[in-house]
């Protein structure tokens, strides 16, 4: 086997179309690249998308990965949701107020009819 057939064997593997067969160059066939963390590993399929990319993508999921960057933005989603309450438990005070004010002026005109 040829240096040639052994770096385009996998192209054939991978259930690509023709097109996107012809599209693959040797120079971009790095196989996998892998990363490893904690929780999982993950295999990216270089056959469309350079190196550059690749590396970018994996730091994009190590940072999803990351605890630190979850619990932000669990605590992001936690402060919108404690800001909603708050308005809504503003405007259920205001609506009772108003009513507390229109039951005293309506108890009030009562009172000024029933004299």
């Amino acid at each position: 086997m040829s240096e040639k057939e052994f770096f385009i064997k996998p192209i054939f593997t991978a259930r690509l179309s023709p097109e996107e067969q012809q599209l693959v160059q040797e120079s971009i066939i790095d196989m996998f690249y892998r990363y490893t963390t904690k929780q999982e590993t993950e295999l990216f399929f270089p056959f469309v998308l350079s190196t550059r990319d690749i590396k970018a993508i994996a730091a994009q999921v190590r940072k999803q990965n990351q605890p630190a960057a979850d619990a932000d933005i669990q605590l992001e989603a936690e402060r919108k949701r404690t800001a909603e309450l708050e308005l809504q438990i503003k405007e259920l005070t205001k609506q009772k107020e108003v009513k507390e004010l229109e039951n005293q002026v309506k108890n009030l005109s009562d009172d000024g009819k029933a004299s």
